[in-house]
């Protein structure tokens, strides 16, 4: 494709991309409309938005619904609803999600619409600018705080499961603090087991010889890296796997 000679102009006429600039021009640059991603087919999978505007979407995702289509799961995903929604309203909706959550995981998700909103919000992630919070429940009495600096790569013998690679592995770090620690409590009644709402206590260490009871954390998680399944990964890694997370803690607490 040829490029636009009308893309750029100065004062109202093109310009070559090597051309100066000097004080007083007017600079214009027209960004080329797109076509819709034909891999993504619109379908009504209900979302919540808690901000829009006409660079970016930032919308509030549900547990249990996938972000963009795969092998296992081709249609119903976040993607999906949002190309609806944008097809709606006549926009062509190309997937530019900028951050990415698990499947089982609620959070915010932020969706650029355009090209140049997608390069800035890659940029303010890749250097930091944009900063990620979660919460989650821990298996075990969390330290108060720490650091995970261990690399996380693909697991040779799985397309979805994620390991510690020392020696081909990215980068990967994350810092936890303790918010709350509660013990797994069993009613006798029904044999199944609950997390009571009025066994939240401080973050504070338990009273000498309460370590020993089946304990949870409430932790609060930040990310300096954006791998998949990074916190995963790395709270069991360090011995306190995710509450439920089947995949990289199987035989841990239901």
């Amino acid at each position: 494709m040829k490029p636009d000679p009308a893309a750029v102009m100065k004062n109202g006429a093109p310009v070559r991309m090597s051309g100066l600039l000097q004080e007083g021009d007017v600079l214009r640059i027209t960004v080329r409309d797109e076509s819709s991603s034909e891999n993504i087919i619109p379908a009504p999978v209900p979302f919540d938005i808690v901000f829009e505007d006409s660079d970016l979407l930032v919308i509030s995702k549900p547990s249990g619904v996938a972000i963009h289509p795969a092998v296992s799961h081709p249609a119903n995903t976040l993607a999906n609803g949002i190309a609806l929604y944008f097809k709606e309203q006549g926009i062509p909706y190309v997937f530019r999600c900028i951050n990415r959550l698990d499947r089982d995981t609620t959070g915010l998700l932020i969706a650029a619409k355009n090209k140049v909103s997608a390069s800035i919000l890659e940029r303010d992630l890749r250097l930091r600018e944009i900063h990620r919070t979660y919460l989650a429940i821990a298996e075990g009495l969390l330290p108060e705080k720490g650091t995970v600096n261990a690399p996380v790569g693909r697991k040779s013998s799985s397309l979805i499961e994620r390991c510690i690679d020392w020696e081909n592995g990215d980068t990967a770090v994350t810092h936890f603090r303790r918010l709350r620690y509660f013990p797994l409590c069993t009613l006798p009644d029904t044999g199944e087991e609950e997390i009571p709402l009025s066994g939240f206590r401080p973050a504070a260490a338990p009273a000498q010889g309460k370590a020993d009871l089946p304990m949870l954390s409430l932790a609060e998680l930040h990310l300096e890296t954006g791998r998949t399944h990074q916190i995963r990964v790395h709270m069991a890694h360090i011995g306190h796997p995710l509450l439920g997370d089947t995949l990289y803690n199987p035989e841990g607490l239901p």
